[in-house]
């Protein structure tokens, strides 16, 4: 991601991210001429997205500090952008691993919870993975290793409570390569919501129902067996493994509590292995059959309440109640809260403490933000590496006063990098993140949540956007531990290959063919939105029309500084050679010079009458008289014409 951009060590490449992201920018610039992002002048600096994993990997791996690490990488990034050519306005840095940027990251009251899930375990990296981190045999896209289920407490932002407008934005968007449906697609329908209910243990089950309504006539929950209840440290556990049957559904002796209507509802071990989407815990309102030993045979009415009455049921309709704040927001099966912790060193740190008496407390506004302290060394095994700073973890609570400890988890990366575009609308606001009227002068960019707090006053980031394809190459995998491996990190001088000694150096093109060379492959390659396979760099095929020649050569000159150079010097020179009453025509045959013959300007744009003067001169008479031509092919802006023959 563009915002990962320098937390990417060298034996990674820098290239392929740059290469990437300047498909974008590149391409704005030569075919759209827009030379601006957020200044009417220049571009904003692109955002320093500097925490991460691959940050903290290489810097384990050198010894070094990930901070002094990172500021490196970013002033070499920055000589890169620069001797690419591309004009970005540096005054509006941001660089999200500074305090001054993500204090703010800090102050926004995010809608974070902790609660236990069954997460992706990575058993190299020692950290929690995505499910976009997982490839299809399981193994994590960085280490190979195995990914495991693992139960943890962790933190979650409550991107569920904002299902329903992402999707309905949608709608204020114009359509760009199928970006809208994949969107759609991955928010889902948004006609159900969570509820909370309430176990005899203290603990919160969140249930969700299709039909909002149905949370009155709910009869019972019913839970996958892989639900965290019957993995964890729940009082509970014991009581549903005493019923356990796999592939049945097991009625239990727990029951939830319905704050709606005040009934006690049973749990229900579900026969299914999985719900729809990503449900581990849904809502029933119709249940008649066996249940392992015991049965439940329920019929409630949805939104009412009944009598029987001479054969026949009289419909009541329930009393308006006050609000709970147990529910409510529209979402989907498909989407999920973000899980954002990381058992990393190198991230944000997450602003709470954990109280015996209080539980998670917020840090106050006064001690944000709060920064990471300096450890002498990171081993990237075990537990997070704050776990070890006792100074930096034991801290005083806010309410209470007493002892706490700090939260040792760190952020994922992409929270910081969530929001920079807003930053550079005001990058060097001190009193707040940024002002409404210049965030609502220079754009229409915005995450809901911020429209929510009253930051701006519309919802959707980009009213148009470009999807960049990806730069792909070739890479190998070790069969003994699943690591991915470059290609120049193997020998294939043998039978078989194998890996060889590497000092992890990157492809920099930049150095090897020239910046000129890296600019005009950029576009001439393929269009942005397309893959590209960086291993095709040297094989373009090659082309012999008039109308290629002409748009390679306009590309080279909108693209490389050599040949724009070039271009400015020919135009002064067609500028003097225009004034002349007659032109040198360079004569080719077969696409070789072989002299020149002059040409009255009033006739040099006039193919037939270019190529009778040529063929009429000393010079023509004597290469082509006795030739048979098969096409002469003039070229105007170059006084030039060459004469294919057999």
């Amino acid at each position: 991601m563009h915002t990962a951009l320098l937390s990417c060590p060298p034996h990674l490449s820098l290239f392929p991210l740059l290469f990437h992201s300047l498909l974008l920018h590149s391409s704005l610039y030569c075919l759209s001429s827009i030379f601006f992002l957020f200044s009417k002048r220049k571009r904003s600096a692109k955002p320093n997205g500097c925490y991460g994993l691959p940050a903290e990997n290489a810097t384990i791996e050198r010894g070094l500090d990930p901070k002094e690490w990172t500021k490196s990488n970013i002033q070499s990034m920055r000589e890169q952008l620069d001797s690419l050519g591309l004009c970005f306005n540096w005054d509006k840095e941001v660089t999200t691993c500074l305090p001054d940027y993500y204090r703010w990251t800090h102050n926004c009251n995010l809608c974070m919870c902790v609660f236990q899930a069954v997460v992706n375990w990575d058993p190299v990296d020692q950290t929690v993975l995505a499910d976009e981190q997982v490839d299809d045999s399981g193994c994590s896209w960085r280490s190979g290793a195995l990914v495991e289920q693992k139960l943890l407490k962790q933190w979650f932002i409550k991107t569920t409570n904002y299902a329903k407008p992402l999707l309905d934005a949608l709608a204020e968007l114009p359509e760009c390569y199928g970006v809208k449906a994949m969107q759609a697609n991955w928010i889902g329908d948004c006609t159900g919501c969570y509820f909370n209910f309430h176990l005899k243990t203290g603990e919160t089950l969140a249930g969700y129902t299709s039909s909002p309504e149905a949370v009155f006539g709910a009869a019972y929950l019913s839970i996958v067996p892989s639900h965290r209840l019957l993995h964890g440290t729940s009082p509970v556990r014991s009581a549903l493994e005493r019923v356990l049957q796999t592939g049945r559904d097991c009625l239990t002796e727990v029951t939830a509590h319905n704050l709606f209507t005040s009934q006690e509802l049973p749990l229900v071990i579900s026969s299914k292995q999985e719900f729809d989407g990503h449900l581990d815990t849904v809502i029933g309102t119709w249940m008649s059959h066996k249940l392992s030993s015991c049965s439940l045979s329920v019929h409630p009415p949805l939104l009412c309440s009944s009598q029987a009455s001479a054969g026949r049921r009289h419909l009541t309709p329930l009393p308006r109640r006050p609000e709970r704040k147990v529910g409510g927001h529209l979402t989907s099966t498909k989407l999920r809260d973000w899980l954002i912790s990381r058992q990393r060193y190198w991230g944000m740190p997450i602003p709470m403490v954990h109280c015996g008496s209080c539980g998670p407390v917020a840090a106050p506004e006064e001690q944000l933000p709060v920064t990471l302290p300096k450890l002498l060394s990171l081993t990237g095994k075990g537990a997070s590496p704050l776990e070890h700073a006792d100074d930096w973890i034991s801290c005083t609570c806010p309410r209470c006063k007493g002892p706490v400890r700090r939260e040792t988890d760190t952020m994922d990366m992409f929270v910081d990098s969530s929001w920079y575009y807003f930053r550079y609308t005001d990058p060097h606001n001190q009193d707040r993140p940024f002002e409404r009227s210049l965030s609502d002068h220079w754009l229409p960019v915005d995450v809901h949540f911020c429209r929510d707090q009253g930051l701006v006053g519309h919802r959707e980031p980009f009213k148009k956007l470009l999807v960049q394809g990806l730069i792909k190459g070739q890479t190998f995998r070790a069969a003994d531990r699943g690591q991915y491996l470059k290609r120049d990190h193997m020998d294939f001088t043998g039978e078989e290959p194998v890996l060889k000694m590497s000092k992890h150096n990157g492809l920099d093109p930049q150095q090897q063919y020239g910046i000129d060379t890296v600019r005009l492959y950029i576009l001439y390659t393929a269009p942005p939105e397309q893959v590209i396979l960086w291993d095709n760099v040297l094989s373009c095929v090659l082309q012999h029309s008039v109308e290629f020649e002409e748009a390679l050569s306009t590309l080279c000159v909108m693209t490389t500084h050599l040949v724009s150079e070039l271009w400015v010097c020919t135009l002064n020179l067609l500028g003097f050679l225009s004034s002349l009453p007659s032109l040198p025509f360079t004569s080719q045959i077969n696409n070789k010079v072989y002299g020149t013959v002059l040409v009255p300007q009033q006739v040099a744009q006039d193919t037939e009458q270019v190529r009778a003067l040529v063929l009429g001169s000393k010079l023509g008479q004597h290469l082509l008289g006795y030739r048979t031509i098969k096409k002469a092919i003039l070229f105007h802006r170059t006084a030039l014409i060459n004469f294919l023959i057999e």
